[in-house]
């Protein structure tokens, strides 16, 4: 798996390969770094084919960075190329097209104001350029600190949250906006709760109805829209799973991952208790709980990986505002009876803090359509 981090001790920042097999002799182990440089800060991995794209906080907002396979077949890095995002900060989340032409990145940042946030499109088959961009409040776009991105090309629907400020201002947002996947032309936006701060969001696509869901961290909760032919754009959110009534609060992250038997379920990482919810997606919009997987506090990101036939998830804690947050643990888990694996120490063990993870090559990645 590739492993975003913050190194320890004054080092370098970087993406590490790390054996995630846990029967192989070298579980765990870091076999590559790749160096971003001090104060770096990279965020998240996507990968597309044989490249990893890699967004940060730092001053290199978005790379390219090369894969290739080793005669044993692990990933190993290749050649490193920056991005020209013009004016944009903050590279969070990334959408790809499915015919790979094109990338589009949300900037949490936008361009450096204290009330701003930006989406630009990318080139992703050939040089990287950037072809198109949106700032917040250009044609009444409102797009304040820019967060999670899901696209569905078919419908040409791209639909962008807003987050909260990057230090040094502070500040949370509270709305969905629908962008033109090719222009980026803003469509149509929503309106959540003040402060709840939607963090993600994932079209979960396949042979399911055409939903949006949404998760506000602050709010704790998933909220579910139907896409609506006859008006060719998504109606209203409704709320799909009360964090406070589940128990659970800040929820993370939603991955869409198909089960053994090929049925599609979403996967939701829960800071606080740090658990991971299972939802079906069979009756939408309803989202009946199916199961919950142990994790660390403070659970985040997490990716799907297989070894032997066994189906894996790994799952990557770190320190929020919360009273016993985990400080950058990564938990192994068997997908399928939700056994831990084993729990990777890396801040222990090589001086790292892991910030996200992402699956490499062949491994089941989580669906986009």
């Amino acid at each position: 798996m590739l492993v975003a981090y913050h190194a320890l001790d004054g080092e370098s920042d970087g993406v590490a390969i790390v054996d995630a097999d846990p029967a192989s002799p070298r579980f765990g182990e870091v076999r590559a770094r790749y160096a971003l440089g001090v104060g770096a800060a990279p965020r998240e991995v996507f990968v597309q084919g044989d490249t990893a794209w890699v967004t940060a906080e730092g001053p290199l907002p978005l790379l390219r960075l090369g894969l290739s396979a080793g005669l044993d077949g692990a990933p190993r890095f290749t050649e490193g190329i920056p991005v020209d995002v013009g004016a944009n900060r903050g590279a969070a989340d990334i959408w790809f097209a499915p015919d790979g032409e094109a990338a589009a990145v949300t900037f949490q940042g936008g361009h450096g104001d204290a009330r701003d946030g930006s989406v630009a499109r990318f080139d992703a088959a050939a040089n990287g350029a950037r072809t198109a961009e949106v700032r917040h409040d250009e044609a009444g776009a409102p797009l304040l600190w820019p967060h999670g991105i899901a696209g569905d090309a078919r419908r040409g629907q791209l639909l962008v949250t807003t987050f909260e400020a990057p230090p040094p201002y502070a500040g949370v947002g509270d709305t969905v906006t629908s962008l033109d996947p090719r222009s980026l032309a803003p469509l149509q936006h929503w309106a959540f709760e003040a402060g709840s701060a939607p963090v993600d969001i994932v079209l979960p696509g396949g042979a399911l109805p055409p939903y949006a869901l949404v998760a506000t961290l602050y709010g704790g909760d998933i909220w579910a829209a139907p896409f609506e032919p006859a008006r060719g754009t998504y109606g209203a959110f409704t709320l799909a799973v009360a964090g406070d009534d589940a128990g659970v609060a800040l929820p993370r992250g939603l991955r869409v991952h198909a089960a053994h038997d090929g049925e599609l379920e979403l996967y939701v990482p829960y800071a606080d208790p740090g658990v991971v919810h299972v939802y079906g997606l069979d009756s939408l919009p309803d989202l009946p709980l199916r199961r919950t997987l142990p994790a660390a506090p403070g659970a985040h990101h997490l990716t799907f990986l297989r070894a032997d036939g066994r189906p894996l998830a790994v799952v990557q804690s770190d320190g929020v505002a919360l009273d016993g947050a985990d400080a950058g643990t990564l938990t192994v888990l068997d997908v399928a009876s939700g056994e831990v694996l084993a729990t990777l120490d890396l801040p222990a063990t090589e001086g790292i803090v892991p910030v996200s993870v992402t699956a490499a090559f062949d491994a089941p990645q989580p669906l986009r359509p």
